[in-house]
């Protein structure tokens, strides 16, 4: 059962240092852009009218 348990963690592990989610620095600029978007107190969504009705479901 041990050997499974060691298994499992191994493939994971490998998994996230595989697709970078381990990676402890964010992207040059990620900063200013959670500011920017945590300032946000309005925005406007733009679509065509029988878009915005189908939404309505």
């Amino acid at each position: 059962m041990r050997r499974g348990a060691d298994a499992v963690v191994a493939v994971v592990a490998g998994a996230m240092l595989l697709t970078g989610c381990g990676r402890e620095a964010a992207p040059p600029g990620h900063a200013a852009r959670l500011l920017k978007a945590a300032s946000a107190t309005k925005f406007r969504i733009t679509c065509a009218k029988d878009r915005w009705e189908s939404t309505k479901a």
